[in-house]
């Protein structure tokens, strides 16, 4: 198991929370197996061809995790939708503020925590980040999909776009895109 998924599966551990569903358009029934197809369609729903987005890479991890990335036209917004098998110990204890922040230091200059918050069994946690000069902001919702599996929902953005990545975020998480409100 390479670092990247140690680091992924600590930050889900850490979180904790119930497991209890974050939303009815995401719930898969307990026992059914996450898939790159599963996530692609879930994701397509929200970032789609004609709006310029695109999946630029999908992985099956060695223990279990399934990942879908999509990229917009502009190659400057990535979302990662990344599914994890439920660890068997301890998982409301592996993931919190500082896994987030070191699987973004490797690949940003600054990587700053912002604030984290929780609803509805739904962990937010976001981050001012800069690469080259150029300001970013990294978006993390996790949260249980049933008894077997834990997502992550990770938008990284210029920060110059918040508001067109707040209107994808809204449509998928409507009462909870940003610890603000």
């Amino acid at each position: 198991m390479g670092i990247w998924e140690w680091l992924l599966l600590l930050l889900l551990l850490l979180l904790g929370g119930t497991r209890q569903a974050a939303s009815e358009h995401i719930i898969i029934e307990n026992g059914d197996e996450t898939s790159i197809d599963s996530i692609s369609e879930y994701g397509n729903e929200f970032f789609q061809a004609d709006e310029g987005w695109y999946i630029f890479e999908t992985e099956e991890g060695d223990f279990g995790s399934v990942s879908v990335s999509w990229t917009d036209s502009e190659e400057e917004v990535v979302i990662y939708i990344i599914d994890y098998p439920t660890p068997t110990y301890n998982p409301d204890r592996v993931f919190d503020v500082s896994w987030v922040n070191s699987s973004l230091e490797p690949n940003y200059d600054r990587v700053e925590f912002d604030q984290q918050c929780e609803a509805d069994n739904i962990y937010l946690y976001e981050f001012d980040l800069e690469y080259h000069d150029s300001a970013y902001r990294a978006l993390t919702w996790i949260f249980y999909l049933n008894d077997s599996y834990i997502r992550n929902i990770m938008f990284i953005f210029p920060a110059a776009r918040i508001d067109e990545i707040n209107e994808y975020a809204a449509q998928m998480f409507p009462d909870f895109y940003t610890c603000d409100d």
